[in-house]
């Protein structure tokens, strides 16, 4: 590891903290799509991994590195695991650095999704607008003139970004591929509704998640993709939640390849 300690980060970034041991910076180009970057089991020593944007110049302004993501014991004890969604062509620095004092050898994995231009769907950071299927469905005679949000999995994205805690376990240490939707809250009850599956579809080849920002951060500042928290993390059997007015919720419907990508579904959102 690098023997200087470095002073340009002065916070923490995540759950990484200010750097106090000595680190190593590498850099790489955002595609557009998530990046993961990652020591996990391969590392001697205790890490913390810290991801940060380019400075820029606003006006005659500059604007010193931002926190793109960061992460102390992702996976484990002493390595770690940051993913962040990349704008294509931004540079990000990515600085491994030690716990405390700690330092040593390592390897840094980076990975990322390939995808220069996102699809609708894929990824936090593209997701599609679903509030039209948010609907009091009591006051709708007919529920088959509701609308509904289709889901094929059978082209779906892995995503590394997705909080571990809102994913069901077998598929944590495989990754999900799926796709993301967005619903703004009213403030009343929200219930998730599957309205049809696929015929064919197992009971456990498709999950949904439900996340929202991090309400711990200040209000006004923008929530990245790699802050949301689970809301709900399994509602492939349907599930509610409340919500605020305006505040944004982000469904995640996934699976895994090892399963097979074959699942598809309907869903909507009934306002209770």
């Amino acid at each position: 590891l690098g023997q200087s300690v470095d002073t340009q980060l002065t916070s923490n970034c995540d759950t990484a903290s200010t750097p106090t041991a000595p680190g190593v910076w590498i850099s790489v180009v955002g595609t557009g799509g998530n990046i993961a970057a990652s020591t996990c089991g391969q590392a001697t020593f205790d890490t913390q991994v810290t991801v940060v944007d380019e400075s820029t110049t606003v006006g005659d302004t500059t604007v010193d590195l931002q926190c793109a993501g960061g992460n102390n014991d992702f996976c484990g004890t002493f390595e770690s695991r940051v993913v962040w969604g990349s704008m294509a062509g931004v540079v990000y620095y990515i600085l491994v650095h030690g716990a405390g004092n700690e330092r040593g050898d390592f390897v840094l994995s980076i990975v990322d999704s390939g995808f220069g231009t996102l699809r609708d769907a894929d990824f936090c950071t593209n997701a599609l607008d679903a509030d039209g299927i948010v609907q009091d469905a009591a006051a709708v005679d007919d529920a088959s003139s509701l609308n509904v949000q289709s889901v094929d999995l059978s082209a779906a994205t892995e995503d590394l970004s997705v909080p571990t805690d809102c994913i069901d376990a077998e598929i944590v240490v495989t990754d999900p591929s799926g796709y993301w939707y967005k619903v703004t809250g009213t403030g009343h009850l929200f219930n998730f509704v599957i309205t049809q599956r696929g015929s064919s579809t197992p009971n456990d080849a498709m999950e949904v998640a439900v996340l929202t920002s991090d309400r711990t951060i200040s209000p006004g500042i923008e929530t990245r993709c790699e802050q949301l928290v689970c809301v709900a993390p399994s509602c492939i059997e349907g599930c509610q939640w409340p919500t605020s007015l305006g505040e944004v919720f982000y469904i995640f419907a996934y699976g895994a390849k090892e399963r097979g990508l074959n699942s598809t579904i309907d869903f909507r959102v009934d306002v209770v």
